[in-house]
């Protein structure tokens, strides 16, 4: 059974580009390990509350948890505590890297909800694997050989 948790939170984008927008925070119990980071700037929302505008990265859950306190993660995503207030958190991608500053309080906020979903060293267990794991590979085609 598929639980999430969600939580919202302003943002400040560091650079050239520099403003304000909001960072929705999901995790999901069906993938116990990530956490999704949406980013949305002002226009991203439609009345609909359509999110189809927004960049998503997907990061380790215990990343973000120990960029909490110390600098952490070695790819396209950093995190690091800035001051006691704010957390930066940067993501290199094809067209460079975004540094957002987000508040710690609201990213403790979200990561407590996530561990009293699924405790810490607990993630493997909430991993559903089909009895047939074959399933899980598909065959080539003789129309789309691999």
């Amino acid at each position: 059974m598929r639980d999430a948790v969600e939580h919202e939170s302003t943002v400040h984008l560091t650079g050239p580009a520099a403003g304000d927008m909001t960072m929705l925070m999901r995790y999901e119990t069906d993938d116990p390990y990530a956490v999704r980071l949406a980013f949305l700037d002002s226009g991203t929302a439609d009345e609909g509350g359509s999110r189809d505008g927004s960049v998503t990265w997907v990061m380790g859950r215990e990343l973000l948890t120990v960029g909490l306190t110390r600098r952490c993660g070695t790819g396209d995503v950093t995190v690091r505590p800035l001051t006691p207030a704010l957390t930066e958190l940067s993501f290199a991608g094809t067209h460079g890297v975004a540094v957002v500053h987000a508040s710690t309080r609201a990213l403790r906020a979200f990561l407590r909800a996530t561990y009293v979903r699924v405790a810490a060293g607990s993630e493997a267990a909430w991993i559903t694997v089909p009895d047939d794991i074959s399933t899980l590979f598909v065959e080539p085609s003789a129309e789309n050989p691999t």
